[in-house]
């Protein structure tokens, strides 16, 4: 037990010491070369302050020059950060048109588009109705506006109508019409 004790004290402490802290810092321009590198690697303390003239050294005699010292030194290169991936807006959902037809009685504006049909009937009691169907997630969506009494409504309704025909759909759209009391012209 006691042996046992003891390799694994000796292991603990080998990996302690078999870690590395290093804190490098490399400059270059097209006269000098800095390497400052501290820490330590393998339980061996570093401390490296270096300036070298490289006037008339190509970029690439530059860069052999720093490998081999951090090389000499047993030090690993700086790797070149990854760049990151440009991000990628979104693709839009394409929905699926709905139509619906108005109740006659005045002159009637129905505009269609990719999210649903906005209908505007005129006459004496002027109204608006907009109806909008998302196939991917069966949701339907309902608003009207209208004046009844003197008094500006607004009624928006949102259901899941995801295994409805467009028939039915129509169906729901003419009960909600009756059942808020939509005027008629």
């Amino acid at each position: 037990m006691k042996t046992l004790l003891i390799a694994s004290l000796a292991l603990t402490s080998l990996a302690a010491v078999a870690q590395s802290n290093i804190s490098q810092v490399i400059s270059t321009n097209d006269h000098t070369l800095k390497i400052y590198i501290e820490g330590t690697l393998n339980g061996k303390s570093i401390d490296y302050n270096r300036t070298f003239d490289v006037t008339g050294l190509s970029k690439t005699e530059r860069n052999a020059l720093r490998d081999h010292i951090l090389d000499s030194l047993g030090v690993t290169p700086p790797k070149a950060p990854v760049a990151p991936h440009p991000p990628v807006a979104p693709k839009p959902a394409v929905d699926r048109e709905t139509s619906v037809s108005a109740r006659s009685g005045g002159p009637v504006l129905t505009a269609q588009g990719p999210d649903g049909q906005m209908t505007a009937v005129g006459g004496k009691q002027p109204y608006t109705k907009e109806v909008k169907f998302k196939p991917e997630s069966g949701e339907l969506f309902i608003r009207y506006r209208f004046k009844k009494d003197g008094d500006e409504f607004i009624y928006e309704r949102t259901m899941n109508a995801r295994n409805k025909s467009e028939k039915e759909r129509q169906r729901i759209v003419e009960s909600i019409e009756n059942e808020i009391g939509l005027p008629t012209n």
